[in-house]
């Protein structure tokens, strides 16, 4: 298009109007945050409505990923990949790091032509080792025990914990210490505690890339005398684990017995040691000065192992626990990442197969935990397992991560799956601001009068000179004529009127005029003057009357 003086002001126009209402649509890159553990993937979603032709993905400003509409993916390292998830009414994108390091934490950024850049934060953590120092202890009831937790190599500095008979402890009851080793944290944690009966206590240690928690636990066992003591009194684990009890007692002993859902399965004496009766079942010797202590070990249990674990102690009462064997199965979200427009709702299912006991399942939704009743769930049992469906539905307002999860008590960390939810945002144009417009408007519109008064005062100049113009020509012409008329009067009025009366003439008295100098008297004078000029006067179409003699008869009234 070329533009001219003639045409500047449409093309300036409607590019006013193109930038005061036009909208264009915004990538949509989520999530925002993403903390990971080193040597995880970290993953990326960007959205958009609008046709493209190239895309480019940066980490901390170096190009790693390029996308061309036409000739496909240009990968510069095999660590970083994308995913297609578009359909016909937005384009999504996954980008995807493989295996990521602690410098790889920064910014990444997608860039989209002629669209502004989206960018959002990589954190990578790292988690290191937690344990509680010594084993399980064993006290006198009302002897204080101390507990030491050492949470090494992490990054950043982690939380820590304790648990003591399921129940948190306040952070108060506890000294937590760190120090920075090689870009590494190192942390211990003191706790003391003064009880009368037997518990396990754990510690835990967290950072925000973790789901769950590190923990380390051990068992004090606080010995009454004359009563063994058999902890924990509920063991629940996972099928091919192991199950551990402890039976404390402060009086000698010399034969024990361990059996399982009230079958013998293992014998301790004190003088002879150990008998197995299977290698699945063990026992390990904690015992101190001031207690005997026991640990029963029992490996690659089963579901059928389930029931009663009892010990004996010759002479003293039988201490029973409660073994429970659960099955952690799947869990997934059927399909891949969802796009949806923003206002609709989108359904999702998630499935978790395979499972006993039956499974608690639960949402999440970008890290916030949907109430029960925003979702159902149905559950089936089928070879003795149980399967368990539940349906979701979200309204699309902002894109999200959604994450199922799935756990039985059994689990210390649930098994999740997840998938992202993508909104095509509607942008709706805000009210346009008129206020450019209206002053080139009323520039262009008060220029626009100004020219046209300019032209109209040349206007008028040039009419006024031309009708200037024609009056000097007509007066010009008049002038001439009455030139050439003056001449001829002169030869017929240049000669002497006899009937002229000089002032002062007494031939006519004052009498005879009245106040108002009309003659009143029917005197009459008359002067005959010959007609000198009679040819010329026909000539000039004057209608003069001659007398009979050829003389012109004039009558004249003098007014005073």
């Amino acid at each position: 298009m070329t533009v001219t003086w003639a045409t500047w002001p449409v093309f300036f126009f409607t590019l006013l109007l193109l930038y005061a209402t036009g909208v264009s649509a915004v990538p949509q890159l989520e999530p925002l945050n993403v903390d990971v553990l080193r040597g995880s993937e970290a993953r990326f979603n960007i959205s958009l409505s609008e046709a493209w032709y190239s895309m480019s993905w940066m980490l901390k400003n170096v190009l790693v990923l390029t996308i061309n509409s036409d000739t496909g993916v240009s990968e510069h390292n095999r660590r970083f990949s994308v995913k297609n998830y578009s359909s016909a009414d937005i384009n999504c994108w996954e980008f995807i790091i493989r295996d990521v390091w602690r410098n790889d934490s920064g910014d990444v950024s997608c860039s989209v032509q002629e669209m502004p850049t989206q960018t959002a934060q990589l954190s990578v953590q790292e988690s290191g080792t937690v344990r509680i120092v010594g084993g399980n202890m064993t006290v006198s009831q009302g002897q204080q025990a101390m507990f030491q937790c050492e949470a090494f190599d992490w990054f950043p500095k982690p939380t820590v914990s304790w648990v003591v008979d399921g129940k948190v402890m306040d952070h108060n009851s506890y000294n937590n210490s760190s120090e920075a080793l090689d870009g590494l944290y190192n942390l211990t944690s003191l706790l003391n505690v003064i009880e009368f009966n037997s518990y396990q206590v754990k510690c835990l240690a967290s950072i925000s890339a973790l789901t769950t928690p590190v923990s380390s636990s051990i068992y004090l066992a606080v010995g009454v005398s004359g009563v063994p003591q058999l902890e924990p009194p509920n063991v629940i684990l996972l099928r091919d684990s192991e199950a551990r009890f402890n039976i404390s007692l402060s009086e000698a002993w010399c034969s024990m017995s361990w059996m399982l859902k009230n079958v013998l399965v293992l014998t301790i004496n004190s003088d002879t040691g150990v008998s197995d009766h299977n290698r699945r079942f063990s026992v390990k010797n904690s015992s101190n000065a001031d207690m005997y202590c026991w640990e029963f070990i029992y490996r690659d249990v089963w579901r059928n192992d389930s029931g009663d674990v009892s010990c004996g102690v010759q002479e003293k009462l039988t201490k029973t626990a409660q073994l429970s064997v659960q099955e952690s199965g799947t869990v997934r979200i059927v399909g891949v990442n969802i796009t949806v427009a923003q206002g609709h709702q989108a359904i999702f299912r998630c499935e978790a197969f395979g499972w006993f006991s039956k499974p608690t399942v639960s949402w999440v939704l970008d890290g916030v935990v949907v109430d029960k009743n925003s979702y159902n769930s149905s559950s089936e049992a089928l070879d003795n397992l149980t399967n368990t469906i539940s349906l979701l539905p979200v309204l699309g307002v902002n894109s999200v991560q959604v994450k199922c999860l799935a756990s039985v008590s059994a689990l210390t960390t649930p098994l999740s799956s997840s998938i992202y939810l993508a909104v095509e945002t509607t942008v709706s144009p805000e009210p346009p601001d008129w206020t450019v417009l209206i002053a080139v408007v009323c520039s262009i519109g008060g220029f626009a009068l100004l020219v046209l008064l300019i032209l109209g005062i040349v206007f008028c100049c040039k009419r006024r000179k031309e009708a200037k113009s024609s009056y000097e020509k007509e007066t010009g012409r008049t002038r001439s004529q009455i030139q050439m008329s003056g001449g001829a009067v002169g030869q017929r009025q240049g000669k002497d009127n006899p009937a002229y009366v000089i002032d002062g003439q007494t031939s006519v008295t004052h009498s005879e005029f009245n106040d108002i100098g009309y003659i009143q008297t029917n005197y009459t004078k008359h002067f005959e003057i010959p007609d000198l000029v009679n040819g010329n006067q026909a000539t000039n179409g004057h209608a003069n009357t001659l007398g009979g003699t050829g003389v012109r008869k004039h009558r004249h009234v003098t007014i005073v």
